[in-house]
């Protein structure tokens, strides 16, 4: 199976250059690898000092990597979509074709179509590992949410839409109206199907993992809290946390050694909130890190002996336990805030609030039509109660 890791973080504190650091040492041990930008901002090529392209570039001995371009995508996988919006504005002299093919691009598309290519690259079976340079946080969690929404979507409207399509396309065809042909919305089918194994896939704690990284200031564990409260929400297995651009030690008095010695002081915060999860760190360089060698020499400095690719975290992000008169569905939630948090239970689903996000979590057999009886919160897990005996019941 692909290893894949997930790099993420706010935005600065050196995201995109841990992700090519990961990938690069990773390939230095022999591991055939690929790193995946779906970063808007694309530093992968400033970073590694060569273009790197929309499809597979060759950047080292087993080491390939790929910005996903919206414009390139959008031509490639979106020709459809594309071609209705410049049969619908055919006539209009105020648009032209280039125009024509910005209206096509939909909030969401560069996320899906990172997806795809994550899908892709996996189903190639050519890697070992895949490396993602993700978005910062906040842009983050509409990756993870995009299969969830697309399915849901698909499996509600799209079929309706087909069938109102075809009976409304002969009427339209005289009035001349242009609608979408059935190819495109058979496209959005196989997107569903391609997304919905990845997103199935990513669930997958023995293979995924995210890892978080983080520079040692309040704000920024503070919004590390969050993400990692969030990533464990949408059962994704967090397996490090990364602390980056920590200043070395200074001549005591110095104006430096104040600000290194309360970062030191912010890093045993770190890792009480994070324990039991692995904290690698780095110290601030003294030259950029651009192009492969200072890329390896700080992947060096940040994993040491530990393998880049290998899980660092083996505990499952939800578990199933039973007892005699309950089964409990547990979920690994740090942090959870009760006067923000909401928890209801639909007929095949649990769905949870936590600050303005919604994760909505399907039930397995075992635990349908079964009455939910409460729930608790110890240990930063979350358990939810359903009664033993109440299968079946309406």
């Amino acid at each position: 199976m692909t290893r894949v890791i997930i790099i993420t973080g706010k935005g600065g504190v050196g995201k995109s250059s841990v992700a090519a650091a990961t990938a690069l040492t990773a390939a230095r041990r022999g591991v055939r690898t690929a790193i995946l930008s779906v970063d808007s901002a694309h530093n992968l090529s400033d970073i590694f000092a060569r273009r790197i392209h929309s499809e597979p570039t060759p950047i080292a001995d087993n080491l390939k990597g790929l910005e996903v371009d919206l414009n390139y995508e959008t031509r490639t996988n979106w020709a459809g979509i594309v071609n209705f919006f410049r049969q619908l504005t055919l006539n209009n002299s105020r648009i032209n074709e280039i125009v024509a093919e910005e209206c096509a691009v939909f909030p969401g598309m560069e996320e899906l179509f990172g997806l795809l290519r994550l899908h892709a690259l996996i189903e190639s079976k050519e890697f070992d590992l895949v490396v993602v340079d993700a978005p910062p946080t906040s842009d983050m969690l509409k990756f993870l949410r995009l299969p969830d929404v697309l399915e849901w979507y698909l499996l509600k409207f799209l079929p309706l839409e087909k069938t109102l399509f075809r009976t409304a396309r002969p009427l339209a065809n005289r009035l001349n109206i242009v609608l979408p042909d059935d190819s495109s919305l058979d496209n959005l089918t196989d997107w569903h199907d391609k997304v919905g194994r990845l997103g199935r896939y990513l669930m997958d704690y023995r293979n995924v993992s995210a890892r978080v990284v983080m520079t040692p200031d309040r704000v920024c564990l503070e919004e590390s809290r969050r993400t990692f409260a969030t990533l464990s929400l949408f059962g994704l297995m967090v397996d490090a946390i990364i602390v980056n651009k920590l200043f070395p030690a200074h001549e005591a008095g110095s104006f430096m050694c104040f600000w290194a010695r309360q970062q030191h002081q912010m890093l045993g915060q770190v890792e009480g909130s994070f324990a039991p999860i692995p904290i690698l760190t780095s110290e601030l360089l003294t030259q950029e890190i651009v192009g492969p060698e200072p890329l390896e020499n700080f992947g060096w400095r940040l994993y040491k002996e530990i393998p880049p690719e290998a899980m660092l975290m083996d505990e499952p992000p939800l578990k199933l336990n039973e007892t005699k008169s309950t089964y409990d569905l547990c979920l690994k939630i740090p942090f959870l805030d009760k006067d923000n948090f909401r928890l209801w239970l639909t007929h095949d689903s649990v769905i949870i609030n936590l600050h303005n996000q919604r994760r909505q979590i399907p039930l397995p057999d075992s635990l349908l039509r079964r009455e939910m009886i409460g729930s608790t919160y110890e240990n930063q897990t979350l358990c939810i109660s359903f009664r033993r005996d109440s299968a079946g019941k309406p």
